[in-house]
C-alpha cells in the first residue's frame, strides 16, 4: 500500500507539472498571437497614416 500511494503521488506530481506547462504554452502563444497582431495592426496604420499625410501634401 505504501509504494502504491508513493507512484500515485509521483503520477499526480507529473500531471500537474503537465498541466502547468500546458498552461504556460498557451499563454505564451497567446501573448505572441496578440503581439503579432499588434504588429500588423501597427503597420496598417503607419501605412495609412502615411497615406494621409502625402495626400494632404499633394492637396
Amino acid at each position: 500500500m505504501n509504494k502504491f500511494c508513493k507512484i500515485l503521488i509521483i503520477n499526480s506530481s507529473l500531471v500537474s507539472l503537465l498541466l502547468i506547462i500546458a498552461y504556460i504554452s498557451i499563454i505564451k502563444s497567446r501573448i505572441e498571437y496578440k503581439n503579432k497582431n499588434s504588429d500588423e495592426l501597427n503597420n496598417m496604420l503607419d501605412e495609412f497614416l502615411t497615406k494621409q499625410h502625402v495626400n494632404s501634401l499633394y492637396q
